[in-house]
């Protein structure tokens, strides 16, 4: 199985190429994923649909998405059934509302189009600051979402700062993001931990 990384950006041309690999893909790496409506339209289908083809193989899928200009569908994710990691990197999320993530009819959220996913890390591209924003609705809002098999979830931003670097700033954290710890009940790394430390001291938190 192939292990493969493109460090620049790529376009629709770049991924139709990757698109006619034949060897099945383990390790899938895509700093930047170039998303307009003018310049490349048809994008994020092709990535579809290159995911879908590696579905059975895929383990980790690291994906980049700086810029969601002019372009207002959802990025659309396939069932992958062995993907144990996955890092996804979105957009500024204050100045771009129309980015946000869907998945197949059938497997309508991240447990269950992600059944073997143990490492969830999502960048926030330049800065987070504990501020909640739509796109995440359709990955952090239903109460009724568990991802047991989660031992590992983070947020951070672009400058790698995390829960105690936002704190520190004096800057506050929604309420919203406590579901994390409902939706990822085995997750043990230190960003959940002080998460969870955030809620408690703040009497925010019910279990």
């Amino acid at each position: 199985m192939v292990n493969l990384t493109i460090s620049g950006a790529i376009c629709r041309d770049e991924l139709q190429d990757i698109s006619q690999l034949s060897n099945p893909l383990r390790n899938l790496s895509i700093k930047v994923v170039i998303v307009s409506d003018d310049a490349n339209p048809d994008i994020i289908p092709q990535l579809y649909n290159l995911l879908s083809k590696h579905a059975q193989t895929l383990e980790y899928l690291t994906a980049g998405f700086l810029a969601w200009e002019y372009y207002y569908d959802g990025l659309t994710m396939p069932t992958l059934f062995n993907l144990t990691r996955f890092h996804l990197t979105v957009p500024l999320l204050k100045y771009t509302p129309s980015f946000y993530m869907s998945f197949p009819p059938g497997n309508p959220n991240l447990a269950v189009a992600f059944p073997r996913l143990r490492e969830f890390c999502l960048i926030m591209d330049v800065i987070w600051d504990g501020e909640w924003a739509s796109c995440l609705e359709s990955l952090f809002s239903n109460e009724y979402l568990v991802c047991p098999s989660v031992r590992h979830f983070e947020i951070m931003d672009a400058y790698r700062e995390r829960t105690r670097d936002i704190v520190n700033r004096g800057y506050k954290i929604d309420i919203r993001y406590a579901n994390v710890l409902k939706i990822f009940p085995n997750a043990k790394n230190t960003f959940v931990d002080d998460l969870r430390k955030y809620f408690e001291k703040n009497g925010m938190l019910t279990m």
